[in-house]
């Protein structure tokens, strides 16, 4: 019989200590064990993501109840405490006295046998006490890091770009329970048939905001299960990410080249609105990783569409067949994904100031080189998923002062809800918690010829 504790921990185990990407180990956990039942696939997803997003949170009470400090613990004996902790804050469904006795029992399991009992002794003064529990009082320095589980150094830049109200308001979006975004491929099925067709196979939908084809869904077990989704009726994708192309004004009849594609939203959904326009028209998209492509390649086999050409190419690298081929450049470029972490919560933890300084060098490398493969007159739509500054704003500046191009408002073709956000610069930071998406930025550019430092 699975132990679906022990499953937990494994996953647990293999993000805090061995660095992996807790939505890929989750993913293929589920996916070799996709045999268990709906409840049980619930309960880990549930217990992990709770786990590791409140991660600091957790640490800090944990520390006031153990002489011996998270960081110095076993990473089997700390990530047992953590979703045992977590189970009591936050899952009502499961007893006090069930969460401790398993994680007991699984210490035990694990040849822990000797820290059973500092296990058991933690969790049980903690579940006495934890009606009274202390936190950092707000207007204390570490009140938001404790309180939402965000590093302090990210805090201290949430609140010096957006100030303390608004950072407070995206930190509590990020731990709020996320639906899934989808939006309608309209090139095989109308709005209305999707949503009927979804709710005849027992799953729940709501209108999205801000794009018409956007949905939220939820309620369903094995997304891969779903026959709406086998046969390309709709793709996994951010609201955000989908007023990339809703501003891009495509007309029908462009070559339209997504330089950092996989795993291919923006390409598809630029793809369906030319098939939509029915006046010709290609995507080249393009990625430097194999894996992702292959991503792309199966997401555009559910599609039905035969417009785009999938190629490995590294954006860095200038390929003269591609010089001035695009009337429509798309560069969502890597990004730290500040704007993610409701969505990928071990992201606060995997990035650093150092690796965003390498980020912002791999952008304007990559920007340097593609502008070249856009015609002159044609548009670029920079984005990226994060809250950075450094990446979003003062990215902008920095294309405006290297390369051949020229701002463009968005202003006018953003949605009515939408309209007085972009401020006097044109460009769109979309924040969670202000607006109803991820975090995210965009920005429109028209290319107007050459300069000698581009």
């Amino acid at each position: 019989m699975t132990n679906i504790r022990e499953l937990i921990l494994e996953i647990l185990i293999e993000v805090t200590k061995n660095n992996a990407y807790e939505n890929l180990i989750l993913k293929q956990v589920l996916d070799q064990y996709r045999f268990l039942s709906k409840k049980d696939r619930s309960f880990i997803k549930r217990v992990c993501d709770g786990t590791i997003e409140r991660r600091i949170e957790i640490d800090y009470l944990l520390n006031c109840f153990s002489k011996t400090p998270v960081e110095k613990m076993d990473t089997e004996i700390a990530n047992i405490l953590r979703s045992a902790v977590y189970q009591i804050l936050y899952m009502a469904s499961v007893p006090d006295r069930a969460a401790c006795n398993e994680a007991v029992e699984l210490t035990k399991k694990r040849s822990q046998k000797r820290l059973a009992g500092f296990v058991n002794g933690v969790l049980r003064n903690f579940i006495r006490n934890k009606e009274h529990l202390k936190y950092p009082k707000k207007g204390e320095k570490n009140y938001l890091s404790i309180t939402y589980s965000m590093p302090q150094w990210l805090v201290d830049q949430f609140t010096a770009s957006y100030g303390e109200e608004k950072t407070e308001r995206i930190l509590e979006d990020f731990l709020s329970e996320k639906m899934t975004c989808i939006r309608c491929n309209t090139a095989k099925i109308t709005t209305e048939e999707l949503v009927q067709q979804l709710e005849d196979e027992g799953v729940s939908v709501f209108k999205g905001p801000y794009v018409e084809e956007c949905f939220w869904i939820n309620g369903y077990n094995l997304l891969s299960g779903l026959k709406t989704f086998q046969k390309g009726y709709f793709y996994i994708q951010d609201v955000s990410s989908m007023l990339t192309v809703e501003l891009a004004g495509i007309k029908g009849g462009e070559t339209i080249l997504d330089v950092c594609a996989a795993p291919g939203g923006k390409s598809l959904h630029a793809a369906e609105k030319l098939v939509n326009l029915n006046k010709g028209g290609r995507v080249l998209s393009m990625d430097v990783s194999r894996a992702k492509l292959d991503l792309l390649r199966q997401n555009l086999s559910r599609s039905g569409l035969d417009n785009i050409e999938v190629a490995l190419a590294d954006g860095r690298v200038f390929q003269e067949k591609y010089e001035n081929l695009a009337d429509l450049l798309i560069a969502d470029l890597p990004c730290s994904g500040l704007g993610m972490i409701g969505k990928k919560a071990d992201i606060k933890y995997r990035i650093t100031p150092q690796r965003i300084e390498e980020l912002l060098r791999l952008q304007r490398e990559i920007l340097s080189n593609v502008i070249r493969y856009l015609k002159p007159g044609g548009i670029l739509m920079y984005s990226t998923c994060t809250l950075n500054p450094a990446e979003n704003e003062e990215t902008v500046a920095w294309i405006l002062d290297h390369l051949p191009v020229e701002s463009l408002s968005i202003e006018e073709d953003l949605p009515n809800s939408l309209k007085g956000t972009t401020g006097s610069k044109g460009y769109l930071t979309l924040l969670p918690g202000v607006q109803k998406s991820e975090g995210f930025f965009i920005a429109k550019f028209r290319k107007i010829g050459t300069k000698n430092n581009a």
